[in-house]
């Protein structure tokens, strides 16, 4: 709706919320009160749709109708069987029905809904945040291209308790992805990677502690260069900055799979940072992992925006040669984009002979 309030963003703690937060919250469910109503019959008023009388109803049966809704897109329906009258009774909801209804505006681009949902419902029902609840709420955030939302509800999760899964970074990850701010993703990646792996090559333009979920904000991080002239002193607080973030993160980040090497490479590839591409495709062996066709095709983009033929041809070879195994197998978009690299660099002899051996 034109002109309406934004959500509050993610507290520190969804249970304890100062009259200033709750104030906007009301202010928020207000203006968002006639669309709502029409979606339900009623009017909201306050709180009173949460506490109202219970209904014989199945929370089973609830779950399922507000899941069908979600897959057909249908978010109004979705929080019109969440919030009536009929339903809404606070025994029975669950943070189930909740996460459902959350990806339910999520897939119809309310993603302030989505947060109002999480951030004031879910407390105001006696409903603890789940980690699929912050998922759903940063996924929301993340389609509609509000990347930092999306990262404070993965934050969230930590000052909640919770443990991040692969699907939480993946979402935060592709959250960045979509806007193309590289620097956050690569920064999760590295996160997630075991100690072992960690590159620090990855990061020589930028302090790790200003890329990292929870750092200072992206005007700052964007004029602090590393500088090989520092004095021992500022590179002993960055070295120990660095290590309490592994100490505190080592224990509860997952490992990364393949969507996550998918959506930064992407990330990168978007941003024309093809030598942090391959870095993050050569990285796939090391954390046990074998890239498929996405990921590949991703690098190769990357390399074919950047004019370096010789790299994409040699990727492609090994695709041909079946050293990632059947799922990184080129297909014609593999083909398309090393033809392009080579065109772009005069390469017309080779740029025939691929052509001649699709």
């Amino acid at each position: 709706l034109p002109g309406r309030r934004r959500c509050p963003l993610p507290l520190h703690s969804c249970h304890q919320r100062r009259s200033s937060e709750a104030s906007s919250a009301a202010s928020f469910l207000q203006e968002e009160e006639g669309l709502i109503s029409h979606c339900t019959g009623q009017s909201l008023q306050g709180s009173q749709v949460l506490n109202s009388e219970p209904r014989d109803s199945s929370a089973t049966a609830l779950l399922s109708a507000i899941v069908a809704c979600e897959r057909g897109r249908q978010w109004q329906q979705a929080i019109a069987l969440l919030l009536s009258r009929e339903q809404a009774d606070c025994g029975l909801l669950d943070a189930s029905h909740f996460s459902s209804t959350i990806s339910a505006c999520g897939k119809g681009s309310r993603w302030e809904l989505a947060c109002w949902l999480l951030a004031d419902c879910m407390p105001r029902a006696s409903v603890a945040p789940n980690v699929v609840a912050c998922n759903a709420a940063a996924n929301a955030c993340g389609l509609t291209g509000r990347w930092a939302q999306a990262l404070a509800w993965f934050r969230e999760l930590r000052a909640l308790r919770l443990h991040p899964t692969v699907a939480s970074c993946n979402t935060a990850i592709s959250a960045c992805s979509r806007v193309s701010r590289w620097e956050r993703c690569l920064a999760l990646f590295w996160e997630m990677l075991p100690l072992p792996q960690k590159p620090q090559k990855l990061h020589a333009e930028k302090p790790l502690e200003l890329l990292l979920p929870g750092g200072q904000g992206e005007g700052s991080a964007q004029g602090n260069n590393i500088n090989n002239n520092n004095n021992s002193n500022n590179n002993k607080s960055n070295n120990n900055i660095i290590n309490n973030n592994n100490n505190n993160h080592i224990n509860s980040m997952p490992k990364p799979n393949m969507a996550t090497v998918g959506a930064v490479i992407s990330s990168l590839e978007r941003s024309q940072q093809s030598q942090r591409a391959l870095q993050v495709l050569a990285l796939c062996g090391r954390i046990g992992l074998r890239p498929d066709v996405a990921a590949c095709n991703a690098a190769l983009s990357a390399c074919e925006k950047a004019q370096r033929w010789e790299k994409a041809l040699g990727i492609l070879e090994e695709m041909r040669a079946g050293v990632w195994g059947e799922l990184a197998k080129p297909d014609e978009v593999s083909h398309n984009a090393v033809i392009s690299a080579c065109e772009k660099r005069g390469q017309w002899r080779l740029a025939l002979g691929l052509l001649r051996s699709m």
